[in-house]
């Protein structure tokens, strides 16, 4: 697997253990939030758009990543995707606090969804 990690983009591998690493201690709400964010970052990045040019617009599968390898990837850059959005720009009014967060279940639908809301 470290050989297929290699060819990987560095920056996102290195998101990607560091979003394993916090989500140990998550709820789900915390969690889910964390994922929204990350994907907001991810989007306006290089590295995304090189990915899907290497693998399915040109399909030459030789992407040329913004770091050559995860050793020049600089932590304050993996710790960025992690910052809080503009509160606008938020999943949900957190309140300043990420801490209390909860997901209720609310009661099922009459087609037999469950629904869900934020609370905390």
């Amino acid at each position: 697997t470290a050989k297929i990690l290699r060819t990987k983009s560095p920056i996102a591998v290195a998101v990607a253990f560091d979003q394993i690493r916090q989500a140990r201690d998550m709820t789900l709400a915390q969690d889910l939030m964390m994922e929204f964010r990350l994907s907001q970052r991810t989007v306006r990045k290089p590295d995304l758009f090189e990915g899907v040019r290497a693998v399915i617009v040109d399909k030459d599968h030789s992407p040329r990543w913004q770091h050559a390898d995860i050793g020049q990837v600089d932590p304050r850059e993996v710790a960025a995707y992690f910052d809080l959005l503009p509160e606008d720009k938020e999943l949900c009014n957190i309140n300043k606090s990420k801490d209390n967060l909860a997901i209720e279940r609310s009661e099922e639908t009459p087609n037999g969804e469950n629904r869900f809301h934020w609370s905390g």
